[in-house]
């Protein structure tokens, strides 16, 4: 069949266009739809991803169809890959070590790729396979298969898979869970030389919070002792365990002794310090604002 370049390439692109496009188009909407969840940088990496797949989409179908097409005429008129400013003129080119290594088969290739229906033509190419087959094909062919599938080789290459899968599964518990700082950031951001500073000079993890569930009545004095580690309070309550536990961080990870808010009420309202609290005057029993003036007077 005697067509063109440019009807050739119309009635590939007419075959698996519609491919490309359900195949585009499911995958940006599986991107999209993970834009719906809160995480930012989830959300960033869908949409940039969904958009890229459907950009991509879009040169496939326009500027890639018009490279294939000048590649396709390229070929017919004997060019090489690389260097197509060359041009062969030698009639006999299958005989030609340059045009064997280079070319590789290109005859053989775009007729079957375009799917000529010239049955002369394509059994002609595939008599002379092997006189065309390229050096990489060659080597594949002649030593890498017959070496793979050898009887003594087949044992060990499933061996040696089987071993590295039960590996990478055993190992899986010890994979670490999160993602570094710094790996998110663009190599050239001012933010790298924040956190390796902070890495090396700054060894502290996260804040860790232990909040209380409502309920808690908190002007009886039992159970704020319950929670308090200031004197009077009592041994087992919940901050002086957090302080026990921070000697063993190795185990609890907490490196530090935690604070309570409830610690610093009672020492805010002790009436010593230079701002004390909720003092009265002595004549009217009023309450003395540390603010007022005369609130030494208190």
């Amino acid at each position: 069949m005697n067509e063109d370049v440019e009807s050739q390439i119309g009635r590939i692109v007419g075959r698996v266009g519609p491919a490309m496009l359900l195949t585009s188009v499911s995958e940006s909407i599986a991107f999209f739809l993970g834009a719906l969840t809160p995480m930012p940088a989830v959300r960033l990496f869908s949409l940039y991803a969904g958009m890229s797949v459907l950009i991509d989409f879009l040169l496939q179908i326009t500027i890639f169809i018009s490279l294939i097409t000048m590649d396709q005429k390229r070929t017919l008129k004997n060019r090489f890959d690389i260097f197509c400013c060359f041009q062969i003129f030698n009639t006999d080119n299958d005989g030609h070590y340059c045009w064997r290594l280079f070319r590789k088969n290109s005859v053989n290739t775009n007729n079957n790729s375009l799917e000529t229906s010239d049955t002369t033509e394509t059994e002609t190419n595939e008599d002379n396979s092997n006189e065309n087959d390229g050096l990489l094909y060659r080597i594949f062919k002649d030593y890498y298969a017959p070496f793979v599938m050898n009887d003594y080789v087949r044992p060990i290459v499933i061996f040696v898979f089987f071993t590295w899968l039960a590996a990478s599964i055993a190992l899986i518990p010890y994979v670490k869970i999160g993602l570094e700082q710094n790996i998110t950031m663009p190599k050239d951001s001012y933010m790298i030389d924040y956190f390796t500073a902070l890495k090396q000079y700054l060894a502290v993890g996260p804040p860790v919070y232990f909040v209380i569930k409502p309920g808690v009545n908190y002007a009886n004095i039992n159970a704020s002792n319950l929670i308090c580690s200031s004197a009077g309070c009592s041994p087992q309550s919940v901050a002086n365990q957090l302080s026990m536990a921070s000697y063993y961080p190795d185990q609890t990870r907490i490196a530090q002794i935690g604070t309570t808010w409830l610690d610093d009420y009672y020492d805010w309202l002790r009436h010593r310090g230079a701002t004390p609290c909720c003092r009265l005057y002595e004549n009217t029993k009023k309450f003395c604002s540390t603010n007022s003036p005369s609130h030494r007077n208190c």
